[in-house]
């Protein structure tokens, strides 16, 4: 079980807040930090395995002109899984 009062788990949720500062700042963002936190390095299930609402805050900031791309890299991690 992790501790909250460690400085790795600060320094990660401190990271996931600029992240999404960034997004509401810039909407245009999303389609770049998106993949990184839900695919390659990242995981598809993020804000269950992080324990935050990281993904779901983010996906607040899709708009008209974001919407395709954000649904492409939304379904890209799920089509990678052979089955």
């Amino acid at each position: 079980m992790q501790e909250k009062d460690r400085f790795l788990h600060r320094a990660a949720d401190k990271s996931l807040k600029v992240v999404t500062s960034a997004v509401e700042a810039n909407p245009k963002l999303l389609a770049t930090i998106l993949p990184c936190l839900i695919g390659g390095h990242g995981t598809y299930n993020f804000d269950r395995v992080t324990k935050t609402k990281t993904i779901e805050r983010l996906l607040n900031f899709v708009d008209d002109s974001s919407a395709t791309a954000v649904i492409n890299i939304l379904v890209e991690p799920a089509l990678s899984v052979s089955g």
